[in-house]
């Protein structure tokens, strides 16, 4: 986020259009590393929301199942 919110500054003073191409090379690579860690923030947040209370859900009835049926 530090090194995007740089860019940003320093295209700023150029009307806000990197010149060259490395820049905008660049620039697309920090947006995309962006959108990766927000992307794996969400998943995070759903495994612990949905996946983990599942699995233990699913265990708790797997453990009924062997005590009541064996």
């Amino acid at each position: 986020m530090q090194a995007l919110q740089s860019t940003t500054i320093l295209t700023k003073n150029r009307g806000a259009h990197p010149r060259n191409q490395k820049e905008q090379i660049l620039l697309k690579q920090l947006m995309a590393a962006e959108d990766v860690k927000i992307l794996a923030k969400k998943i995070g947040v759903s495994l612990l929301v949905y996946a983990i209370p599942l699995a233990i859900l699913s265990g708790g009835l797997l453990l009924i199942k062997s005590l009541l049926f064996n």
